[in-house]
């Protein structure tokens, strides 16, 4: 039977609720993205989750420092755009949880303490993988690889330290939901530390995607397991005393297929028990010994699922034969004297040329009682584009234009209560010189490897394209027309926008 997670976190301030992505199977904002291994939770996927900017774990944040914050924002696209099956010739030893890039070197760290995810094989043998494709691409293949025994973490991966065969290929996939449920049968009389190494081959491209789970294998072969594997309780913020957590199940009635409530399960955080890393456990304390459909915690040797106080370990299992929708509700009790949040914009820079793009990022606005806070951009004065006007961090997209003009973009930010507005001023000149027109910088492909974001150059049907941001940017200098020609080539949308002409 199929199983479906709507496992939602809401923060409510009085009658005023906002949603939080402080939890489970977080719904990503990167719409130039493709996806990752959701289950087990790859390292890119987990390290994004605990959040980029102050990762939780020593080894997230060792992968920030070695390759910055921007790889684990662009945490579904570890890829390599012309693979076509040669991965091993294209990705060489040491680089293959990165893909090979240089963007993703962090994710090739050699330790022993990433995020490990405890799997169990039903009683068939099997596992089901859960992949969230953000982008989803016609597929050829679906490869999984598992590390051979004796496998050393602390030294770098190597095509060498996985097993010769996928230990599972799956070549046809149904998109649900915005993810691919993969039932494979889980390698036999392997067990302990490994890491999964998983390929997607598109077949309408080149392209392939990769991936590294570090799993830990439980039961051997063909233990039955009772629980199925949900997601992660993660707690990214500390609740004050007094706060409501709730967890409520669903079912949908078989008639209709509506969602009914089956189970509440309700905590007050009390003295001492609003700490990120253990609220979590006590949750569980409540729902655990109460509940004949769900459990939270770690799943342990003997089928057990075991709390701890961890703000990212707990993990939410149900039984396997029930379809059941989660949701955890959370109520903070609207603080005394509520003051409004602190407004602040950094920028990448303040003045451009030509097309071009710029970031803005509002993740240095704070709230003096440490609310969370939800953001919103708003374009003032001139002429641009706000990628992701509800992010925390957003693109701005500059055309070319034949005037300087300047461009003033405002910033609200908002704790539930109250909100606060700032703004900032970019000075945007015309692009001059480089051999361009009034209205496209060259004639496609002249100039081709020397393309930017923004850059907009006339295609052979006579229409104008513009070189899409940052990371797709890339794919503008790809000598390759079948592909990436503007209007002909076959993904030439992944490169390329059309203009108005």
């Amino acid at each position: 039977m199929s199983r479906t997670l709507d496992l939602t976190i809401k923060k409510i301030f009085g009658a005023g609720i906002f949603f939080l992505t402080i939890l489970i199977l977080g719904l990503p904002s990167e719409i130039f993205a493709h996806g990752s291994m959701e289950t087990p939770l790859s390292r890119i996927y987990n390290c994004r989750q605990e959040n980029p900017e102050n990762p939780k774990s020593a080894a997230c944040r060792a992968a920030v420092e070695t390759g910055g914050t921007q790889a684990l924002y662009d945490w579904n696209s570890v890829r390599q755009g012309a693979a076509n099956g040669q991965h091993r010739a294209i990705i060489p030893d040491g680089q293959l949880c990165g893909g090979g890039s240089s963007n993703f070197q962090g994710l090739n760290l050699a330790r022993a303490d990433w995020f490990t995810t405890p799997i169990t094989p039903d009683t068939a043998g099997n596992f089901k993988f859960t992949y969230n494709a953000t982008a989803p691409h016609a597929t050829q293949s679906m490869e999984f690889y598992i590390t051979k025994d004796g496998y050393d973490p602390t030294k770098p991966l190597a095509w060498n330290d996985l097993e010769t065969q996928p230990f599972c290929t799956i070549t046809d996939v149904t998109l649900q939901n915005q993810r691919y449920h993969m039932t494979c049968p889980l390698p036999q009389n392997k067990s302990g530390k490994h890491v999964i190494y998983h390929i997607w081959q598109r077949s309408d491209s080149p392209e392939a995607f990769y991936s590294c789970s570090d799993v830990a294998l439980l039961g051997g072969s063909g233990t039955p397991m009772e629980w199925n594997e949900f997601g992660q309780i993660r707690a990214q913020q500390d609740l004050t005393t007094g706060s409501q957590v709730t967890l409520r199940l669903f079912e949908a009635e078989p008639n209709t297929g509506d969602f009914q409530d089956v189970e509440s399960h309700n905590i007050v955080i009390g003295e001492g028990m609003g700490v990120s890393n253990a609220w979590p456990f006590h949750l569980a304390q409540e729902v655990n010994p109460n509940s004949s459909l769900v459990a939270i915690g770690v799943l342990q040797q003997d089928g057990n699922i075991q709390p701890v106080q961890d703000s990212q370990a707990n993990r939410i299992y149900t039984k396997p034969d029930r379809q059941l929708n989660f949701e955890i509700e959370i109520r903070i009790p609207e603080p005394q004297n509520g003051v409004s949040p602190v407004a602040l914009i950094t920028a990448s820079q303040i003045e451009i040329t030509g097309p071009e793009t710029l970031i803005l990022s509002g993740t240095q606005s704070a709230d003096p009682n440490n609310l969370s806070l939800s953001y919103q951009w708003r374009l003032v004065s001139g002429e641009a584009s706000i990628d992701s006007p509800s992010a925390a961090e957003t693109t701005v997209v500059f055309p070319n234009l034949s005037i300087d003009q300047t461009v003033t973009i405002e910033l609200t930010v908002n704790n539930g209560t109250r909100d606060n507005r700032t703004s900032v001023t970019i000075t945007h000149l015309a692009k001059s010189g480089g051999g361009s027109t009034s209205d496209h910088d060259y004639i496609y492909p002249d100039r081709r490897g020397q393309y930017e974001p923004g850059t907009v150059v006339l295609g052979s049907d006579s229409n104008r394209y513009q070189c899409r941001p940052w990371p797709n940017s890339g794919w503008c200098n790809i000598a390759s027309d079948l592909y990436y020609a503007p209007g002909t080539g076959l993904a030439w949308q992944e490169a390329w926008t059309r203009l108005n002409n």
